[in-house]
């Protein structure tokens, strides 16, 4: 897989996790999810470079991955958000509407399909455009589509939104390196300045 469910979150965060010098940031996970069921189901992380986006970033699709759920249940248990798993299961049990209703992030641990996709892998020399671009993005998405659905009917001129409605799935959108199409070849000039910029 390319982008769907293909485990690279969870072998990239856990050589970060079994550093010496991790600093386990895993509660996020919590305050994050706890976030999007309550407030915005769209967060965005901007901080200055090396803040740690990028591992953040492998953490939460290591930890909802459906495709790496039993790895990464156990090496979450040994983070600090594995102490919060026996409460919030306590609490799921309890629940009326069963664990996502509860908005507790250990019940649906490795229950997701994540879309993990690093903005940087899509900009080769290939791509001179924005519609490039967002064409390598678009076919190698709908080549993970095609692959976890088969039966799965695609119009040849379908935009992203309908493909994924059409799978009549929830998916965790991961993007690494977002602004990086911004800074691509093919938004400067040759002397470096923005296009339309004096």
């Amino acid at each position: 897989m390319n982008f769907l469910n293909n485990g690279n979150g969870y072998e990239l965060f856990r050589e970060e996790a079994m550093m010496d010098t991790y600093v386990d940031k895993s509660l996020m996970i919590d305050e994050l999810y706890r976030y999007t069921q309550r407030v915005k189901k769209y967060v965005c992380v901007t901080r200055p470079r090396r803040f740690g986006k990028t591992v953040a970033a492998n953490m939460i699709a290591a930890f909802f991955d459906e495709s790496v759920r039993e790895k990464s249940r156990d090496l979450f248990l040994t983070l600090n958000i594995g102490a919060r798993k026996e409460e919030q299961q306590r609490v799921m049990d309890t629940a009326p509407d069963g664990r996502e209703a509860a908005g507790l992030c250990w019940g649906v641990q490795g229950r997701q399909k994540v879309i993990h996709i690093n903005m940087l892998d899509l900009l080769t020399p290939e791509i001179k455009s924005y519609e490039d671009f967002y064409q390598s993005l678009k076919e190698l998405l709908f080549i993970d589509i095609k692959s976890a659905y088969p039966h799965l009917t695609i119009r040849d001129r379908a935009g992203i939104p309908e493909v994924l409605n059409a799978t009549g799935k929830k998916y965790v959108f991961v993007i690494d390196e977002w602004d990086a199409v911004f800074e691509a070849n093919f938004l400067t000039n040759t002397h470096g300045q923005a296009r339309g910029v004096a």
